[in-house]
């Protein structure tokens, strides 16, 4: 039979251990080039499961590409982002090892970079100023996840260098942390050596803001909103084009003419609108859009031989309109 004492004793020691400090660990490893190659200079990264930074302590690799770096934070399970010497230095990909288990010291063994090329430009606004503090992503054309670069950003003369694979990518360019008010641009390649865009001119933008709401009043969040310039076949490219918890949208679009749509979420079941011939000449307020309940509408389209046909476009007609 367990005492009080004994039982208090164990508690106690419990305490002490949850309370004791995380032990340092170490994690070893080479990093190497498409080719096998030892990369030197390569700066290494570490996140936990929430996306939290871990102090790392040694945390590059040497002249041989070796690296014994620590993580200050302790045992656990980690992400580890490999970034080497920034374009045009090298074209090597950032590498990736996701969910590493650390537990005392841990070898990683050899991490390959992927072989990339040079994909380069210059942000500019008007005839010829350069534009910093341009926010660069490059996304997989195909599973469109984003492709880590080095360079996140344009430089103080709005050039940029980026490392990336000979596959379909997309690049997006957001001007909104330049301190311009322009707008944002994206361009779709499948390089096949060097590329290079040579000068990129962010167009002049406006603010465009709204709220959407329900016939009740309550806010409709998640709202896709789609803009259309006159004479283009194609929607214009913004950032964060959806409604936001309380139903607001703040958008910046090239100045021109438009037609607006506004697609609610199929679950929310509210009809969608469009308005067009939006003029955005400047700072624009579409003011409260409001929603109406609607149904749903579902069926199967066939073809003649009776099998179903993908890719039909579906358009409904009001009866009285």
């Amino acid at each position: 039979m367990r005492t009080p004492a004994f039982r208090f004793a164990s508690l106690l020691a419990v305490l002490v251990l949850l309370a004791a400090p995380a032990r340092a660990q170490a994690i070893t490893g080479r990093v190497l080039s498409s080719t096998g190659a030892g990369v030197p200079g390569v700066n290494i990264d570490a996140f936990d499961s929430g996306g939290n930074e871990l102090d790392l302590l040694n945390d590059g690799t040497d002249a041989a590409g070796n690296f014994t770096t620590t993580v200050v934070d302790g045992a656990g399970v980690y992400t580890f982002f490999f970034y080497p010497p920034a374009p045009p230095t090298t074209t090597h990909l950032v590498g990736t090892r996701a969910n590493v288990v650390v537990v005392s010291t841990t070898n990683l063994g050899n991490v390959t970079l992927g072989a990339g090329v040079l994909l380069s430009g210059r942000a500019l606004r008007g005839a010829s100023i350069p534009v910093s503090n341009v926010t660069l992503e490059v996304l997989d054309a195909v599973t469109r996840l984003p492709i880590t670069q080095v360079q996140t950003k344009t430089n103080a003369f709005g050039n940029f260098n980026l490392a990336v694979p000979e596959q379909p990518i997309e690049l997006r360019l957001d001007p909104s942390s330049s301190g311009f008010l322009l707008a944002a641009r994206r361009f779709e390649r499948t390089p096949a050596g060097p590329l290079a865009l040579g000068d990129v001119k962010l167009p002049v933008g406006a603010l465009v803001s709204g709220h959407i709401q329900r016939v009740n009043g309550t806010a409709v969040a998640g709202v896709d909103l789609d803009f259309r310039k006159n004479g283009n076949a194609n929607d214009t490219f913004v950032y964060d084009d959806n409604t936001t918890a309380s139903g607001d949208f703040s958008v910046i679009l090239p100045l021109g003419t438009y037609a607006v749509s506004v697609c609610p979420k199929a679950t929310d079941l509210l009809v969608a609108q469009e308005f067009t011939n939006v003029s955005v000449a400047g700072t624009t307020s579409l003011g409260t859009l409001v929603l109406v309940a609607g149904v749903e509408l579902h069926g199967t389209v066939l073809n003649a031989s009776g099998q179903p046909a993908a890719g039909v476009d579906v358009d409904v007609l009001h009866a009285t309109k």
